[in-house]
């Protein structure tokens, strides 16, 4: 069924912007399909003007992004077709697409193939070098060493026995080929629920004890504290696997308990087992306090990160509780300090905080005790970061605004690279991108027409479209066409920050076909 589409008009608002004449000379079509029919709808149109009252030559047809539109009979007004996934617009109108924007193949022959821009079909061959042969779409050295494996594209190719020639593998659609081998996994979040990522594979996850820490206790009073755990398969087994629990304490299924004897500070780990066989292990520190009260917790304070939540419990021993706790002094912005002697909160100023903290419980008389402390606050880490973002071989990919391109039409475009952390100003260079994502972004950089300001501002228009490419995301459904570039950005610190990120500007390419009618509006 032929509809009207938002993506239609929007773009259509950008077209008009760049040209004041609907029927502005070189205004080629993208399609290279829709190239060869053009000439057949000009002949069919050419002898019938545009009347009054007509926008457009009735029965011309024209491609705008996805787009098939089609000119009425009585040349009113355009009807408009939605072409679907797996298909692209053509002036004869949406045809199944035979190949990604930008990937590459191996001929019959053995020369390299490139797929269009548009996915109508394989660009002219290329033949490899002299000394080189046509492996999974890339000219690589006949030449090699028995055994030896290397990824191209997401196939693992290994040298033959003869060394003189490669033998492939496709890693498939769950597996990515990576560092010389399929793997299934970067990260945990790559895997099913209840698994883990392990050297490439997904895997039962193992149990986790979460308990941060244990409670402190005071001689001769009950004492009892529940040890948790997360994941893995239950029941759970716990014990103390090194070091000891206070006198007067002992673990019982996943509880500390009983009445301690003696004061310490007393080091131990813990250990969980699941029913599978998985454990884990954490050390602890048990803090038992006699009859005086003090503050157990020491200068400096564990460092937090600008721009991260900090959180901080003060511990005392001793006394009776329950305590209540006061600070004097200055804490970063953004912090609070509560009665119970719990510090949290989040800033984005780094640097050293001395302040101090009094504790009283509810001893008759009153109990107290003082300390002076010191909390650092680093520089938080410099990163790139965008509203859209998504992994691409364990690299940063930021999905930028979408760009419109039209051949022989400047159409403008601006958009910043954003980065935090770190010390400001920041300056952006773009950079190579690394031989292991060559093969999955073939034709990465800034497209001509476009420039990477110091301050990351990415401004000016693109009218070529060859490099724009398809490129897969592992393990998740999601299929991005348009252009790739890497850059890199530096702070400003004595010894500055960098980091690297992928970016990547969606395309819709408007394919506007010669002969009458203009623009369609």
């Amino acid at each position: 069924m032929l509809k009207r589409t938002g993506l239609f008009f929007g773009v259509l608002f950008f077209v008009l912007a760049g040209c004041a004449d609907s029927s502005t000379p070189g205004m080629n079509n993208l399609d290279s399909t829709a190239a060869e029919t053009a000439s057949d709808t000009q002949n069919t149109t050419k002898d019938v003007a545009i009347q009054d009252g007509m926008t457009c030559v009735p029965g011309k047809t024209q491609c705008i992004g996805s787009n098939f539109l089609t000119c009425k009979s009585d040349g009113s007004d355009w009807d408009s077709e939605t072409c679907q996934d797996g298909t692209h617009c053509t002036l004869k109108g949406c045809v199944a697409t035979e190949c990604r924007p930008g990937q590459s193949q191996c001929d019959k022959d053995g020369n390299v193939q490139v797929c269009k821009p548009d996915g109508s079909g394989w660009g002219d061959a290329a033949a490899c070098k002299n000394g080189e042969t046509c492996v999974a779409g890339q000219c690589v050295s006949k030449d090699c060493k028995a055994g030896d494996k290397k990824c191209i594209g997401n196939e693992l190719a290994t040298c033959n026995q003869a060394g003189d020639g490669w033998d492939t593998e496709d890693c498939g659609k769950d597996k990515v080929c990576f560092q010389d081998r399929c793997v299934e996994c970067f990260e945990d979040k790559n895997c099913p629920d209840g698994m883990v990522c392990q050297d490439g594979a997904c895997m039962s996850a193992p149990p986790a004890i979460t308990t941060t820490d244990l409670p402190t206790g005071t001689v001769g009073e009950a004492y009892s504290a529940k040890i948790e755990a997360a994941g893995g398969k239950t029941p759970y087994v716990f014990e103390v696997s090194e070091g000891s629990l206070a006198p007067g304490l002992k673990l019982t299924d996943d509880t500390i308990e009983g009445t301690p004897t003696v004061t310490g500070k007393f080091n131990l780990k813990i250990k969980v087992t699941d029913d599978g066989g998985l454990f884990d292990e954490k050390a602890f520190e048990l803090i038992i306090g006699g009859p005086q009260l003090e503050i157990v917790s020491t200068s400096p304070l564990p460092a937090g990160e600008a721009e991260k939540t900090y959180d901080f419990q003060f511990k005392a021993a001793g006394g009776a509780k329950p305590y209540g706790w006061i600070l004097s002094g200055s804490l970063p912005t953004g912090f609070v300090f509560g009665s119970d002697g719990h510090i949290q909160g989040t800033t984005e100023d780094p640097g050293d905080y001395d302040f101090k903290v009094r504790v009283v419980d509810e001893s008759d008389p009153i109990q107290q005790a003082k300390g002076d402390f010191t909390l650092h606050i680093k520089v938080a880490p410099l990163r790139i970061y965008g509203k859209q973002m998504l992994d691409l071989f364990m690299t940063k990919l930021v999905v930028l605004k979408l760009i419109t391109v039209v051949q022989s039409i400047p159409i403008p475009y601006k958009e910043n690279l954003q980065a935090k952390g770190g010390i400001k100003p920041y300056h952006w260079v773009e950079t190579e991108v690394p031989g292991m994502l060559k093969t999955f972004l073939p034709n990465a950089g800034i497209p001509k027409g476009l420039t990477l300001a110091d301050d990351g501002t990415l401004s000016g228009s693109a009218t070529d479209t060859s490099k724009v490419m398809t490129v897969k995301i592992p393990f998740v459904n999601i299929s991005l066409t348009g252009f790739a570039f890497m850059a890199k950005v530096t702070d400003s610190q004595a010894k500055p920050a960098s980091d690297n990120g992928i970016f990547f500007i969606p395309t819709v390419p408007v394919n506007l076909g010669g002969g009458g009618g203009g623009l369609p509006f």
